[in-house]
């Protein structure tokens, strides 16, 4: 593979990666609002679907931006130019953390949405 190959493959996998980050925000948002405009009306089971579905989709998402910076983690270390990773650092080790933490924060806003 030649390097012009690898850099489009790198720039690909990333352009993914924060598609399906733009998608884990639309999800995120979409549940903040439900929560803070409906929150108290709905009952015990809506509120635990919701946020059953927003569990499973934002897994889905999380998961989705996991792999694909892990492509293109891959191929920035296959004797590739070190520009392709700034500082040394992996994004996949930066996002999805963050992202695991917002899911918890959403379901604690949920929660404390619910308590009143």
């Amino acid at each position: 593979m030649t390097e012009a190959e690898r850099i489009a493959l790198f720039t690909d996998a990333h352009g993914l990666a924060l598609a399906t980050l733009s998608i884990f925000i639309t999800i995120v948002t979409a549940y903040l609002v439900a929560a803070y405009l409906v929150g108290r009306e709905l009952t015990t089971f809506q509120v635990r679907f919701m946020s059953l579905l927003f569990l499973v989709f934002s897994g889905f998402t999380i998961w989705g931006t996991l792999a694909y910076f892990y492509i293109g983690d891959s191929l920035s270390t296959e004797s590739g130019p070190t520009w392709l990773t700034p500082l040394g650092m992996k994004p996949s080790l930066v996002v999805v953390p963050i992202q695991v933490l917002i899911v918890l924060g959403c379901l604690y806003f949920m929660r404390s949405m619910r308590k009143g």
